[in-house]
C-alpha cells in the first residue's frame, strides 16, 4: 500500500517499497491479525515507522471466530477479574471508537437447577459484571421468569427464546448485554487505514500481504529479517532491518521461534492453540436473541442471531451456532464428530426442533493463540502475555482475545516506544506526535469519523445517498454497516468515469436477490482491490466481502470477481486466474468435507 494525498491506494502492479532496503524500520510487524494491525496503528499514531508483513491478507486471523465482543462472563467463576474488568472497559472503547462494526448484543442466559453454577451466584456475577462495565452505555442486566423466556400465550407474553427446553427443571434466567461485531475483518482493515494515514517519507509506515518470514536474526543493533513474496511468479527472498520486531502471529509463534536466531532465544514451546468449530444455519428458532447455555459436555454453548438487524421487530437470517474447544484437533477444517456436537446440543436446548446435517449452509474453524498449559481447555488463561527476555529486540505476543486487541495494542506499544527512547539516533522528539501516549482509546477509526450514533446516521445518509447517487436504500443501508462514514468511497466507483474505462458503473449486485443475502455490489471488489489491500480471490471473497459465510459461499460471484479481480491485478496468465478461483472452491470443499464424512 501506500498513501498518497489523504487517502490509501494499492498500487496496480505488486511492488515492494524502495525503502525495504535503504531504510532501517523502527518497528516490524509480523502478523495482520487484530493485535498486529492494533499494533501498528498504535505505534504509527506514536511517531514510528513501520512495517507489518503478513503472511496472507491482514485480517485473516480474525475470519473465524465467534464475532462476539464480549467482557468474558464465564471467566468470572475462573477468579480472572481483571481480564473482565479488562474486557468491559475494552468495549466501552470499542463502541465509541467503531460504532458502524460494534453493536449491542442481547444475551439471554437460562438457569436450571442442578446447573454447575447456582442461580443467585449467577446474580452476583452479573451484577459484578455491570459493575466493571463503568460509564457503558450496554444496558445492565435484568432477570427474567420461566414467562419471560417461553412466553405465555394467555397473557399475551411473547417469550423470548421460544422452543427452549423445559422439563421442569427451568428456574428462570438472566439477561444481559455484550457486543457483536459482524465484520472483524474491516476492525483490522481500519487499523491499517490508520496507520497508513501517517506515512511520510521520513516516517515510512507499510505493509506487505502474502509474504512468509523465513528467518531472522537478532544483532546488538537491530534484527535482520528475511522473507519471501509469495505472489511473486518466481520464489524470492528479501531482506529488511528493523530495530525491534514484534511477533504477533497468534497460534504460529512457536513456527517463527524456529526459524528466528537471537542470543535471548525463547524456548519452544510457548503455544497451546486450542480449536473452535462454528456451524451456520437458518433461523429455523426464530430467535430474536443470542442464547448462552450449556452443551452436552456442559461446555459454554452460544446460539447466535447473524448479523444483528437495525430493528429489534427484524430477525436475523441466520444463527451463528458454536464452540468446540479442543486441545486434541487433527485437521484445521471441521469434522463430522465437532458438527455432531454442535448440533446434539442445539437439539438438546431446543428439543422441538429437528436439526440434521442438511440443515447447515456453512462451518468453520479457527484457533485461539492461548499459552502453553497442562489444564483443560475451558480453563487456560484467556490473557495476553508479552515474552521478552533480557535486552532482546524481540517482543513475543502469546494469547489475546478480539475484545481487548487494543489494550494488548497499547501494551505492547508502551514496551516498544521505551525501548526506542533508549537509541541513541531515534530521534523521538522530532518525529512524536503525541509525546508517546496512546491515544487509541478515543481517536475513532475511519469509519467511526463522525458516528456517535450509528442509526442515526443512517437515517441521515440513507434519503440524502438514495437522492444524490439514485441508489437503493437496501445497498447504502449494507454500505455502512460496513464501511460506516467511509460508505461513499465505494459508492463514487458506481460513477462511470469517461478518462477511466475501469471506473464505474459498477451497482450491479454480485449475489441472488434471496432472503438473507447483503446487497453487496461490483465497486465493493474494487474498494478492497485498490484501497485495502486485497490481491487474490481469495482475499476478495472471504477476507473483504465474507462472502463464505453466506449460503451457496458466494459461488455465483465467483465468475464476476475473477474478472474484476483480473481487471485490476492482471492475472499473469490465464491459468493464474483459473488456479485462483480453484483456490476458492478447494477452499469451500474443504471447510465442508465433513459431509462426505457423515453420508459415507
Amino acid at each position: 500500500m501506500y498513501y498518497h494525498q489523504g487517502k490509501v491506494f494499492k498500487k496496480m502492479i505488486r511492488q515492494l517499497p524502495r525503502t525495504l532496503q535503504t531504510h532501517v524500520y523502527d518497528v516490524l510487524i509480523i502478523g495482520g491479525g487484530c493485535n498486529g494491525t492494533g499494533v501498528a496503528r498504535d505505534l504509527a499514531l506514536r511517531g514510528a515507522s513501520v512495517l507489518l508483513l503478513d503472511e496472507s491478507d491482514p485480517n485473516k486471523a480474525t475470519h473465524h471466530n465467534s464475532h462476539l465482543g464480549h467482557g468474558g462472563l464465564r471467566y468470572l467463576p475462573h477468579l480472572e477479574w481483571g481480564l473482565v474488568r479488562e474486557a468491559r472497559r475494552e468495549l466501552r472503547y470499542l463502541l465509541t471508537i467503531m460504532p458502524h462494526l460494534v453493536r449491542p448484543l442481547s444475551m439471554v442466559l437460562p438457569v436450571y437447577k442442578g446447573d454447575a453454577h447456582p442461580y443467585l451466584l449467577i446474580k452476583c456475577g452479573l451484577i459484578l459484571y455491570d459493575w466493571f462495565s463503568g460509564k457503558s452505555t450496554l444496558p445492565h442486566h435484568q432477570s427474567l421468569y420461566i414467562e419471560d423466556l417461553l412466553g405465555n400465550s394467555q397473557k399475551g407474553i411473547p417469550g423470548k427464546v421460544p422452543g427452549l427446553r423445559n422439563q421442569g427443571d427451568l428456574i428462570g434466567g438472566f439477561q444481559y448485554y455484550d457486543t457483536q461485531i459482524v465484520y472483524p475483518e474491516r476492525l483490522c482493515i481500519e487499523n491499517l487505514r490508520d496507520a497508513l494515514e501517517q506515512h511520510s517519507e521520513r516516517q515510512p509506515v507499510q505493509t506487505l500481504s502474502h509474504t512468509k518470514v523465513t528467518r531472522i536474526d537478532e544483532y546488538l543493533d537491530y534484527v535482520h529479517i528475511t522473507f519471501q513474496d509469495q505472489l511473486a511468479l518466481k520464489p524470492r527472498s528479501y531482506p529488511v532491518k528493523a530495530k525491534y520486531v514484534v511477533n504477533a502471529t497468534g497460534h504460529s509463534v512457536d513456527k517463527l521461534l524456529q526459524v528466528t536466531h537471537s542470543p535471548y532465544n525463547v524456548k519452544v514451546p510457548q503455544m497451546g492453540p486450542t480449536k473452535g468449530t462454528h456451524i451456520m444455519i437458518h433461523n429455523v428458532l426464530g430467535l430474536k436473541h443470542t442464547i448462552y447455555t450449556a452443551a452436552v459436555d456442559g461446555r459454554p454453548f452460544f446460539v447466535i442471531p447473524y448479523p444483528i438487524p437495525d430493528h429489534e421487530t427484524t430477525v436475523s437470517p441466520y444463527l451463528l451456532i458454536g464452540t468446540t474447544d479442543d486441545k486434541q484437533w487433527e485437521s484445521e477444517y471441521p469434522t463430522s464428530q465437532e458438527i455432531e456436537y454442535l448440533l446434539q446440543s442445539t437439539q438438546q436446548n431446543f428439543p422441538e426442533t429437528d436439526l440434521s446435517e442438511s440443515d447447515i449452509f456453512w462451518a468453520y474453524s479457527g484457533f485461539r493463540p492461548l499459552p502453553a498449559s497442562k489444564k483443560q481447555a475451558g480453563s487456560v488463561t484467556r490473557k495476553h502475555i508479552i515474552r521478552h527476555v533480557g535486552n532482546s529486540r524481540i517482543f513475543h505476543v502469546i494469547g489475546g482475545k478480539l475484545t481487548t486487541y487494543r489494550s494488548l495494542a497499547e501494551e505492547v506499544s508502551d514496551k516498544v516506544i521505551a525501548a526506542l527512547k533508549q537509541e541513541p539516533h531515534w530521534d523521538f522528539l522530532s518525529r512524536i506526535k503525541h509525546a508517546g501516549h496512546c491515544i487509541t482509546a478515543q481517536r475513532p477509526l475511519p469509519g467511526g469519523r463522525g458516528i456517535n450514533d450509528i442509526f442515526a446516521f443512517k437515517d441521515q445518509e440513507i434519503p440524502k445517498a438514495v437522492e444524490q447517487y439514485d441508489i437503493s436504500p437496501e445497498i447504502v443501508a449494507e454500505l455502512i454497516n460496513r464501511y460506516g462514514a467511509c460508505y461513499t468511497e465505494v459508492v463514487d466507483l458506481t460513477f462511470p468515469c469517461p478518462a477511466d474505462p475501469q471506473c464505474g458503473p459498477h451497482l450491479k449486485t454480485l449475489l441472488p436477490q434471496q432472503a438473507g443475502n447483503p446487497p453487496i455490489i461490483e465497486a465493493q471488489v474494487l474498494h478492497s482491490l485498490r484501497y485495502e489491500g486485497a490481491e487474490t480471490i481469495m482475499d476478495v471473497m472471504t477476507e473483504s466481502l465474507k462472502m463464505d459465510l453466506l449460503p451457496g459461499s458466494g459461488l455465483e460471484a465467483l465468475d464476476v470477481v475473477a474478472s474484476l479481480v483480473n481487471s485490476e491485478k492482471s492475472f499473469s496468465s490465464e491459468r493464474e486466474k483459473t488456479q485462483q478461483i480453484q483456490a476458492y472452491r478447494d477452499f469451500i470443499h474443504h471447510n465442508l468435507q465433513w459431509q462426505q464424512t457423515t453420508n459415507s
